[in-house]
């Protein structure tokens, strides 16, 4: 048996937890999983057709026309996921690194010129370590993606 440190009582990691590898209890966990997974979605789809949030159920509102979650629920995720600021630090790093000449991505070599489908008035952006790991990347995940495309799979 796998023992996992459990939750006790005050601080500390708490009492040992067991967890069960047997066959039996491991499916049937993927079931209550699955049953979860589908009343989650369930619940999700008749808020959307009913028109209240689908986070708060309508609790706070009615979802915002055209919307999913009321205006509150919006709110909430406009302050906890957009006022840190990250994108525009990336962006202004970002064009800084562009302007002094140095690689967008690592910031540490020149500017490689040479990308194969480089538009005319786009400043280049990319050294050629990291020009060469980007297009290393695409050419595995894009082959993958065409591939899974072809079979019919969504990517």
């Amino acid at each position: 048996m796998l023992t996992l440190p459990g939750p006790g009582p005050g601080p500390g990691p708490g009492p040992e937890r067991e967890r069960s590898r047997d066959p039996a209890a491991a499916a049937a966990a993927e079931r209550v999983r699955a049953y979860d997974r589908d009343y989650k979605r369930e619940q999700y789809r008749a808020c959307r057709r009913a028109g209240i949030c689908t986070r708060c159920k309508g609790a706070r509102g009615a979802a915002a026309p055209g919307a999913s979650l009321c205006p509150a629920c919006q709110e909430y995720d406009r302050r906890r996921y957009h006022t840190s600021g990250a994108a525009e630090r990336s962006r202004r790093l970002r064009d800084e690194r562009i302007a002094a000449g140095l690689c967008a991505v690592c910031g540490e070599r020149p500017i490689q010129p040479g990308h194969a489908r480089h538009q005319p008035g786009r400043p280049y952006t990319k050294c050629a370590e990291c020009l060469e790991r980007f297009r290393r990347y695409h050419r595995h995940y894009g082959r993958t993606r065409d591939r899974n495309r072809r079979a019919g799979e969504r990517s």
